[in-house]
């Protein structure tokens, strides 16, 4: 019996305390999202803030204007204070994440995401399909003889990368480096960073900051099709983005992107193993496949959790946010909510009407969402396409440490050789 059934029984003795880092919860945080949800949907948490689970509510504290981004820029200025004793600091670490759109609130949010959206507008995503497609044959090709692979660390975890690479207009020969920084300064989402990690997630940045700028220079002197030097070029009423700028977005969009992007991929094929129905009805009708995405993006969003703080006291469902209180919306309880989709627990790639907040909502709409809605079901298609009775090949599977997103670990698969 899980704790969540145990709650369910005796929830009055056994009050329940959010804990994302309990090892039950991590390997499946859906019980413990709807016991939430129904005996305490705004919950205070062990993390020192309101947990929210209700599809309505975090949805409303998404598009509401008195609440802001988490300000973890801030967060890594107070840790760069404390270090400056032992002469050490976090400033490169500061100076990129503090124009990220992720970070950034009205007005230097609006002036921000509106030229760094003009800029993505100049990239036809369309175009790149036929490149996406062929780099997932090419990361399949070594493993057709073999009759394995493990999906995350063999395909979702370089698919997005060398995507991005294209994206950005960045040598090919650089992805291994790149795909390294890539992949620590991810942990930027995580509130609960070390100052280890923090002050390692700095010489990345240090070192990242390095390169684009090389890159920048570059377009300048010899623009290219490419987002970077889309970035350099674009203006709108005589606004243009600085080299920090240009720098924080690229580093911005190559995080999110590679780690989201491998985490929906690995997420949604385990669903898809676990619900062979579901998996047949794709293999036959692959035309169902984007319809699939969204459904798969809602059944296990890859981010679970987002932070807020409230700039002003907000009301919601006759609890009182004071200012400045920290506001935890749980994206993955969100998509589960039963008073949203009917019959939330059930993956249902046939599934109408799916509003679901995978991407969160409001002027914080993940940026990135269009790129992963063309590659993504690439991804998917190729593997469930091209891979004949493909099986899972471990019992148990385990997730990374990350408190914000449900990323696996690996997910080795068996299929018959053609």
């Amino acid at each position: 019996m899980t704790l969540a059934e145990q709650l369910k029984r005796n929830k009055a003795n056994q009050p329940y305390q959010f804990n994302p880092f309990d090892a039950e919860f991590k390997a499946n945080p859906y019980p413990y999202y709807d016991y939430l949800r129904t005996h305490d949907p705004i919950h205070w948490g062990m993390l020192g803030g309101w947990v929210i689970t209700r599809y309505a509510d975090a949805k409303a504290i998404l598009k509401d204007p008195r609440v802001d981004e988490a300000p973890m820029p801030d967060s890594f200025r107070k840790k760069s204070q404390y270090l400056a004793k032992k002469e050490r600091d976090l400033e490169a670490l500061i100076l990129a994440s503090q124009h990220w759109l992720f970070f950034l609130n009205p007005p230097d949010h609006t002036r921000m995401r509106g030229l760094v959206a003009k800029a993505f507008k100049r990239q036809s995503l369309q175009e790149m399909t036929p490149e996406i497609q062929v780099i997932a044959n090419q990361l399949l090709l070594p493993f057709k003889e073999k009759g394995s692979l493990d999906i995350v660390t063999d395909f979702a975890n370089l698919l997005p990368i060398k995507v991005i690479m294209k994206f950005l207009g960045l040598p090919e020969q650089d992805e291994h480096f790149v795909r390294g920084w890539v992949r620590d300064i991810f942990s930027i989402f995580d509130p609960l960073n070390s100052l280890q990690k923090c002050e390692a997630m700095n010489q990345i940045s240090r070192e990242f900051s390095a390169y684009l700028q090389h890159h920048i220079n570059q377009r300048r002197k010899q623009p290219q099709s490419d987002l970077i030097t889309a970035l350099v070029e674009v203006e709108d009423g005589g606004e243009k983005l600085t080299d920090e700028e240009i720098i924080s977005s690229c580093m911005m969009l190559a995080a999110a992107g590679e780690g989201t992007t491998a985490s929906i991929i690995g997420n949604s094929i385990l669903a898809l193993l676990n619900h062979r129905v579901q998996l047949e009805l794709l293999q036959q009708q692959p035309n169902l496949i984007n319809k699939a995405v969204e459904e798969l993006l809602r059944y296990d969003s890859p981010t679970q959790l987002v932070l807020r703080t409230a700039r002003e006291p907000l009301e919601i469902a006759e609890t009182t946010i004071n200012k400045g209180d920290f506001i935890i919306l749980c994206l993955g309880a969100a998509n589960r909510d039963p008073q949203q989709f009917v019959d939330p627990d059930r993956l249902d790639l046939l599934r109408s009407d799916n509003q679901h907040i995978a991407f969160a909502t409001g002027i914080h709409f993940c940026l990135g969402a269009a790129l992963a809605r063309v590659e993504v079901p690439i991804a998917i298609k190729t593997l469930v396409q091209q891979l004949p009775n493909l099986q899972l090949a471990i019992n148990r599977v385990e997730y990374h440490d990350n408190v914000v997103t449900r990323f696996l670990k690996s997910l080795p698969v068996t299929f018959d050789v053609a």
